[in-house]
């Protein structure tokens, strides 16, 4: 059942005020009446909707899991590996309210493992590796996308100091290093 004009405007003010609050500290240190008071809505209201603030985090996370999916779904069918990773660059940036503080380095690490999961689903399709196996190139991909969620916290945290595509660049620039050595092992064994 879609949900009304009057509700989906509710639910988006409480989740703005969150977000704006755990910018500022961490959610285990917010109040119902903090949110509520900030979205200017009383707490019965709250309530008809969420349970707790956690709920409503959660609501946060599955909304930009469930952005981020159909995003690298859209994006899936360009060739161009710099473009694929420029267009991904710019989506984070495009809604940094919510990854600023999503994927803060202080923040539980739940739904980052969700966004990495997201990002493989799509993002792996994309054969980087010749000649390696589908077990090693899970290890791969994993390595590759904890490093680049790393560099994107870094990214956000430094507030967006280089452009999309310098962010681009430099992620494609590493990959095949990072798979290089496991390259050569294959070629040495092989001999």
């Amino acid at each position: 059942m879609k949900e009304s004009r009057r509700v989906t405007m509710t639910k988006m003010l409480l989740k703005e005020s969150l977000l704006e609050l755990m910018a500022k500290k961490p959610i285990s240190k917010i109040t119902i009446k903090e949110i509520c008071d900030s979205a200017d809505l009383n707490r019965t209201t709250f309530y008809s909707h969420y349970a707790d603030q956690f709920a409503l985090l959660e609501e946060i996370e599955n909304d930009a899991i469930e952005k981020t999916d159909a995003f690298l779904a859209q994006i899936g069918d360009n060739e161009n590996r710099l473009s694929i990773f420029e267009e991904f660059f710019t989506y984070i940036k495009s809604d940094v309210k919510v990854f600023s503080v999503l994927l803060r380095t202080d923040i539980d690490n739940t739904f980052k493992l969700r966004f990495v999961e997201v990002c493989i689903a799509h993002l792996s399709k994309y054969d980087y590796h010749e000649n390696l196996s589908d077990n090693d190139k899970d290890y791969i991909y994993r390595f590759i996308f904890m490093g680049a969620l790393s560099v994107l916290e870094k990214w956000i945290e430094n507030d967006f100091d280089k452009s999309p595509r310098q962010m681009s660049e430099l992620i494609l620039a590493l990959i095949p290093s990072i798979t290089a050595v496991k390259r050569k092992q294959l070629h040495v064994a092989d001999i």
